[in-house]
């Protein structure tokens, strides 16, 4: 691991020191490290590496753009900015901003949100299959499929690179497998 990839990677650590994954009780920077291992499969790219281990300290830290460019780079500064969701006035509206942002973020801000989907949507599924949320406990399945298929739409429109199609190909077969599960009634 580069000096870079380990910076970003205790930084990730401290940022998110506390914090627990929703469901399962699990430190937050599993999910940002977990974001990391699914990118680092399709790219070495250190900028959207680092990106991915940053992805939420503006969201949820409070870290400022302005940190992680004096610590990082404005590069890296740019790519966590176009994967920040700003908060909006509901779960929808919030991510209908998320979309919009993201439509005119940095194209490595994009392999970054493709990798964080996946690995939300993995989350999801084993909380759900290990019983550690039940189906009506989630947003609606339906915003689920909504809003992975929206990242994947804009995906196809700003990536043409094979890493790219396939982590756009991966995440709606993801999303697929989901709903086909949840329409099935496995998770009821």
């Amino acid at each position: 691991m580069n000096k870079m990839i380990e910076k970003a990677k205790i930084f990730c650590i401290e940022k998110h020191k506390g914090q627990k994954r929703k469901w399962t009780g699990e430190p937050y920077s599993t999910h940002p490290i977990g974001t990391y291992e699914i990118a680092k499969k399709y790219t070495n790219d250190e900028e959207v590496l680092v990106g991915c281990l940053l992805h939420d300290t503006i969201e949820d830290c409070g870290v400022t753009y302005e940190e992680i460019m004096q610590k990082f780079s404005k590069g890296i500064a740019d790519i966590v900015k176009g994967v920040t969701h700003e908060l909006g006035s509901g779960w929808v509206d919030t991510r209908v901003h998320y979309l919009a942002n993201l439509s005119l973020a940095p194209k490595k801000s994009v392999f970054v949100a493709l990798a964080d989907k996946i690995h939300n949507l993995d989350c999801i599924v084993d909380a759900l299959d290990n019983g550690f949320v039940e189906v009506d406990k989630l947003q609606s399945p339906y915003r689920i499929e909504w809003f992975n298929n929206s990242v994947a739409l804009i995906a196809r429109e700003r990536l043409k690179s094979d890493a790219g199609m396939f982590l756009i190909n991966k995440l709606q077969g993801k999303t697929a497998t989901f709903m086909s599960k949840y329409h099935k009634g496995v998770y009821r």
